[in-house]
């Protein structure tokens, strides 16, 4: 990419073009970089490619990570444009497209909260020999976001304490690059940024272990590192942007195995699946999810051989 690609016709910078050359040089993700500012790392991203920051969040990201800007002006930040817009709205229009805008805004968060507290209802049940699969390629797991309900990181921390495992599948590099350099899409989550939110969930399980269970600070890690796997995937039907699947592999009174999916799509929204021995949907994805676990035997050869027999169990895999 050249000079011109990195100016404005006035010859300004852009401020997102700034800000991706800082977290580079300081080798900062943009996860990280989201997570000082306590912004959810989807919209940090869509920050960055619509060059559209406030100026609050400008300057809470000169408090957090430092960064610089010169003070000759040089570097045109989206925020400017998007003021000197609002301007232009009458004060009476904007003030009623805000309460049009607000029932939406309640619904929304309404409606993501319930959907966190049913994943939660059914997570805090979970025992040891329970297992839940999480794959998403764009979305940020809603027990990674600090902005998410509680309710939902307690009833991780109670399903780990009680020896039940949480998997998250993210795409590889390969995949991203794919998508990038075929489509032109490239809001998909990183390695580095996928590591980085394990990283920051794990710390937070240990922490709450420590504090829920009385667990010794060692011991905790340990556990949490043994009971929070991350693993890589290439070119899965299940890696569709904006969407996150997961599948809770639980077991009755009877000992009989139950598997339930929940799917979040785009806009908040969700659709929660009983998913039967003849299930297809869910057949395909937990074969898919044995596939992904058998590539990664080799590093974890001790806990994921009876994860995978576990899977097997019930017929579900083909």
């Amino acid at each position: 990419m050249g000079k011109k690609d990195q100016q404005q016709p006035d010859g300004k910078k852009l401020f997102s073009k700034h800000l991706k050359a800082f977290l580079k040089r300081h080798r900062l993700t943009q996860s990280a970089a989201a997570a000082a500012i306590g912004m959810a790392a989807p919209t940090f991203r869509a920050r960055i490619s619509k060059n559209e920051f406030r100026s609050d969040e400008i300057k809470a990201l000169k408090d957090k990570i430092r960064l610089d800007l010169p003070q000759d002006g040089s570097i045109e930040c989206g925020v400017k444009a998007n003021q000197q817009s609002e301007l232009l709205i009458p004060p009476t229009t904007l003030a009623q497209a805000l309460r049009n805008a607000e029932p939406r805004r309640k619904a929304l968060d309404l409606h993501l909260d319930r959907f966190a507290r049913e994943l939660a209802s059914l997570t805090e049940i979970m025992r040891n020999g329970d297992y839940m699969i999480v794959s998403s390629s764009s979305v940020t797991p809603l027990e990674f976001d600090q902005t998410a309900s509680p309710a939902l990181r307690e009833a991780c921390v109670k399903a780990i304490n009680a020896g039940a495992v949480l998997i998250y599948i993210r795409p590889d590099a390969e995949y991203i690059h794919d998508n990038l350099t075929r489509l032109g899409y490239d809001n998909l989550c990183s390695t580095k940024e996928a590591k980085f939110e394990v990283a920051q969930f794990r710390a937070k399980m240990v922490e709450l272990l420590c504090a829920r269970f009385n667990w010794e600070k060692a011991s905790a890690q340990k556990h949490v590192a043994e009971h929070v796997l991350h693993f890589e995937s290439h070119r899965s039907p299940f890696f569709a942007a904006g969407f996150s699947m997961s599948m809770l592999h639980t077991k009755d009174e009877f000992n009989e195995v139950i598997r339930r999916m929940t799917i979040r799509v785009p806009g908040s929204g969700r659709a929660l699946l009983q998913s039967g021995e003849y299930d297809r949907f869910a057949r395909r994805y937990n074969t898919w999810v044995i596939d992904v676990l058998e590539n990664n035997v080799k590093t974890d050869p001790e806990i994921l051989p009876p994860i995978i027999e576990a899977l097997r169990e019930g017929g579900l895999a083909d």
